[in-house]
């Protein structure tokens, strides 16, 4: 391998090869991405970004094929998986903000698996660089962006588990995006929001921000993104954020670690770095640290990124051996993953070969096996609809899932609701807002006065500019200490991110699935009504209340 990347590298201007260090993705600039395109100067670009094409898999993948024919070398197309968009008919598996999930398994030969099925549906859509796994050591229970988006908080486990995961992809010819470098896991900020401050030593980082990425480079990585963080131990300058430090990217991570395959920034869209330095300085600014694709900023037209670029080039700013580099990186990457050649990606045949059975089989496993009993009082729970009540604060808003391969339209608390019905015919249901207010709190307690035993479920998640939405509110803490104070038994069930469960009074019985996937509430009610054992173990610490490795059986007295 390699003959045709440097073959084509030969045979590039200074222009093309520019535009094959970019990727593209503005919100609003569909036509002018072809027309760069048609000038050889589009080298990568991220087709959910286009407006209207994540929504219209089919129209997507036409403008994939428009790219393509109208390049004179092959489109790099990143992404996420193609479980992210269920809507797309893909399986639905552990996404992004699921991957807590995978920790719970502990098995690295069942995440071998899951990354396998979705890297093979991503790559059937013609992704073939994904921005996963999450790599980053989850340390601080406050983290409003990493959280469920990490394998765990110990760094053996997420280096074992991520190992596994980059196997999978790899081994379906996915190049994935190791993240976010050097480490976002002991953070309290969102960098899509503010630039913030890694304060730890290099001993520290190198036990435990690091090490992941140690054993993956050694594994054989083929991607890695990095991160909007300003770390003082590997680059002093003040104000400094990683993305733009040559220390942290081509000094530690090229020449340190010795790193081999694609660097890429995270998005320069992010307010750390866009109110700070400026959408053309950060294009030049994010290359000259060594990275080899840069993500643009997606409220941007495409051409000025470029044209940044590529009058540093012109000026001598950005050394021509560098960019040849790189875009040499870049179309081995793309050697390497079979583009060249390969034919135009055709929408009906996709959909008659993805979300198969296997996969489908796949995904109820990992997310069975992933649920975690942290407290067991009261279960399993009474099969008798009179003596049960469920108060449910998950997001109401229904997405398509596939289910035997026919899309339907279903959310996790339809799932819920659906499923206790089935096994307490009778049982009382309530349904509140995420932050309810007191006179729905009164209206809640009262529902459910009759029943002995009340399941409290809530779905707090990972957004991104969103910080409030991974915390819990001051109204659902205030309910379920309500409920004990009644002498209800109470089963918290935490179908998203586990750190709220320390923000509640400690209920009966405690439960948590690390998503909020329908097919993790199914996996989360049949172990609650017994039907099946609890098999997942907490990743994390969870201080002051349970430890790292609590996993419990309801089954048992």
């Amino acid at each position: 391998m390699g003959t045709w990347a440097r073959q084509t590298l030969a045979g590039l201007s200074l222009e093309e090869k520019v535009g094959q260090v970019i990727c593209y993705r503005p919100n609003r600039g569909e036509r002018e991405t072809v027309a760069l395109a048609a000038e050889g100067r589009v080298g990568a670009a991220s087709p959910t970004y286009f407006a209207g094409m994540a929504s219209d898999p089919a129209r997507m993948l036409a403008f994939m094929n428009e790219l393509n024919q109208v390049s004179s070398v092959p489109v790099l197309f990143f992404n996420n998986l193609a479980c992210e968009y269920s809507h797309w008919g893909a399986t639905p598996l552990p996404g992004e903000n699921s991957t807590m999930a995978l920790g719970a398994t502990r098995d690295p030969d069942l995440v071998e698996r899951v990354a396998y099925a979705a890297a093979w549906e991503a790559k059937r859509f013609g992704l073939d660089c994904v921005w996963v796994p999450c790599v980053d050591v989850n340390t601080n229970p406050a983290n409003p962006i990493i959280g469920t988006r990490a394998f765990g908080d110990r760094p053996r486990l997420v280096a074992d588990l991520a190992a596994a995961y980059v196997r999978g992809m790899q081994r379906a010819g996915v190049i994935p995006n190791a993240k976010h470098f050097p480490g976002h896991g002991d953070t309290a900020f969102d960098t899509h929001e503010q630039v913030g401050v890694i304060a730890h030593d290099r001993p520290r980082l190198d036990r435990v921000e690091l090490l992941p990425y140690r054993r993956l480079i050694r594994q054989g990585l083929r991607g890695v993104m990095t991160a909007h963080l300003i770390v003082p131990a590997l680059d002093d300058t003040p104000g400094l954020p990683a993305t733009l430090s040559r220390a942290c990217i081509h000094g530690l991570l090229r020449q340190q670690l010795k790193f081999g395959g694609l660097i890429v920034s995270d998005s320069l869209s992010m307010r750390a770095i866009r109110d700070n330095v400026g959408v053309e300085e950060a294009v030049v600014r994010t290359f000259l640290a060594g990275h080899d694709v840069i993500m643009q900023d997606y409220h941007e037209l495409p051409r000025p990124s470029w044209e940044a670029l590529a009058r540093a080039v012109r000026d001598g700013r950005v050394p021509m051996a560098q960019l040849d580099d790189s875009v040499l990186r870049v179309l081995e990457a793309k050697e390497w993953a079979g583009l060249p050649g390969r034919p135009p990606l055709d929408w009906q045949a996709i959909r008659r070969t993805i979300a198969d059975q296997g996969h489908l089989a796949l995904a109820r496993e990992v997310f069975g096996r992933a649920v975690t009993v942290l407290d067991r009082q009261g279960l399993p729970l009474p099969a008798d609809g009179r003596r049960l009540a469920v108060i449910s604060a998950l997001p109401e808003t229904p997405g398509p899932v596939v289910t035997d391969l026919s899309l339907a339209a279903d959310s996790g608390s339809g799932r819920l609701q659906r499923a206790v019905a089935e096994r307490a015919p009778g049982s009382t249901w309530r349904s509140i807002a995420e932050a309810p207010d007191p006179q729905q709190v009164e209206a809640a307690l009262a529902a459910v006065a009759a029943a002995d035993t009340v399941v409290f479920a809530c779905g707090p998640r990972i957004v991104a500019y969103d910080n409030e939405a991974s915390r819990t509110s001051s109204g659902q803490i205030a309910l379920v200490g309500r409920l004990l104070a009644a002498g209800k038994t109470v089963c918290l069930a935490v179908l998203g991110n586990p750190y709220v469960i320390t923000d509640f009074p400690r209920p009966h019985a405690c439960v948590t699935t690390y998503s909020g996937q329908p097919e993790a509430v199914s996996a989360a009610v049949s172990v609650l009504f017994g039907d099946t054992p609890a098999a997942g173990r907490l990743p994390i610490d969870l201080p002051g209340r349970y430890r790292c490795g609590r996993g419990l059986s309801p089954n048992l007295a």
